[in-house]
């Protein structure tokens, strides 16, 4: 069962169950504080890079890409071309990142840019406590970044890296409570493939699948999208 709690709530349902320990789920909106931009950010940088290599002599105002007035302007040359989707499509993020940087490589190093020297934010930074405190089992994220990683160096625990290439940390020790496995379901750009384009994502290992069935059934769950 799922409950939608708001803020308030959230913080009563939390310290009534303190001796609870929780698996949490993050979205990409929750790096936004620590200055990482969202994926609709993402979406229209990548349109702007497609724009700017095509029109090779535009000025230096397309770089103002979050004006709505440069989007206008973007988007028109895009819908002209009559070979991108429509504005608003749900397959956009995939699509935009796939067109712009057709490389898997190439994606990688974009993201790998987008995340660098980015210092995690508050929220980020009770994330040691609530593990030390034994309320915190495990985080897993669809980013990229390595904010939750950083954030538990600077509180003295230990971050467990696992992505597509390394599923089978997953349970592979007793867990301590100084250690949070750290479960990256879109990849991570430091060591191996990332999961951005919708045939990725079609083709996410099965092994981590069942292993994220396996390992929150019965859980109790904090999910965070923004």
């Amino acid at each position: 069962m799922i409950n939608q709690l708001k803020f308030d709530e959230f913080l009563r349902s939390v310290a009534i169950s303190k001796d609870s320990s929780y698996t949490m789920l993050l979205g990409a909106g929750c790096s936004i504080t620590s200055d990482i931009q969202s994926a609709n950010d993402c979406i229209w940088e990548w349109k702007k890079i497609i724009y700017k290599s095509n029109n090779p002599n535009v000025q230096d105002w397309i770089e103002n890409y979050k004006d709505s007035k440069v989007q206008d302007v973007i988007q028109k040359w895009l819908d002209n071309q009559g070979s991108y989707i429509s504005k608003g499509d749900a397959d956009e993020y995939s699509f935009y990142a796939q067109k712009c940087f057709p490389i898997e490589e190439n994606r990688r190093q974009y993201f790998q840019k987008i995340c660098a020297n980015k210092e995690p934010s508050a929220g980020y930074r009770t994330i040691p406590i609530l593990l030390k405190q034994g309320m915190l089992d495990s985080i897993w994220t669809t980013n990229f970044d390595d904010l939750v990683n950083v954030a538990c160096i600077n509180g003295k625990a230990q971050g467990i890296d696992i992505s597509l290439d390394t599923v089978d940390r997953i349970n592979q020790r007793t867990q301590n409570r100084n250690e949070l496995p750290i479960i990256k379901l879109h990849g991570d750009f430091k060591y191996g493939s990332l999961k951005n384009t919708t045939q990725e994502l079609q083709n996410q290992d099965e092994t981590l699948r069942n292993k994220l069935v396996d390992y929150l059934g019965g859980k109790d769950n904090i999910i965070k999208t923004e």
